[in-house]
């Protein structure tokens, strides 16, 4: 349940932060939002230094960062959790900057439908997320993650192949991948953990 709660921190950025930098880029140009996104971005960065507590774990003793990695590389489990990590966030990001330029120039879709595409995806998945995160804990990591794979791959191959379709359907369609796609990266946290 904690991990759906924490996952759902992506969600929350898609229903608050998108709309908001899509309206700023409509306003005044897509270099504002990523220079507010970087001031914010730096200014997190430097108050978690000071705010978050030092881990110091058994098996990463070094306090060279060069040495850690390789540490961590050799470390079979370590390893196969950063892989499994990567390859699940690649899956998902390899689609979602495309969902902009595809929708608007192969669906007709205005830049406002957009912003509502991940305001509507984004507030499905706040309420997902948790969801998903209590039927891990019910049913267990490896069944939900089978589950929401299985689920989340026609809703890809669908959303990818959409011709110029009804607002309500894309509408649907999103929102179905939004909580499929952010929801199969919530069972295997628990096991990467």
């Amino acid at each position: 349940f904690a991990m759906g709660i924490l996952m759902s921190s992506f969600s929350l950025a898609a229903a608050v932060g998108v709309p908001i930098s899509l309206y700023m880029a409509e306003q005044s140009g897509w270099r504002d939002a990523f220079m507010y996104l970087s001031l914010a971005g730096l200014i997190m960065a430097i108050l978690l230094i000071f705010i978050l507590p030092s881990l110091h774990s058994p098996n990463l003793r070094s306090k060279n960062i060069f040495k850690t990695i390789a540490d961590i590389m050799q470390n079979k489990n370590m390893r196969s959790a950063i892989i499994a990590s990567v390859v699940m966030i690649c899956g998902h990001f390899m689609l979602i900057p495309f969902i902009s330029p595809y929708f608007i120039r192969n669906c007709g879709l205005s830049q406002s439908d957009i912003t509502g595409i991940y305001l509507y995806g984004g507030i499905a998945t706040v309420f997902s997320a948790p969801l998903i995160g209590k039927l891990t804990d019910l049913y267990g990591a490896k069944p939900m993650f089978r589950i929401l794979v299985y689920c989340s791959i026609p809703i890809s191959l669908l959303m990818s192949f959409f011709p110029k379709i009804d607002l309500l359907y894309v509408y649907m369609v999103t929102i179905a991948f939004f909580v499929f796609g952010s929801g199969r990266l919530i069972p295997p946290q628990p096991l990467v953990s």
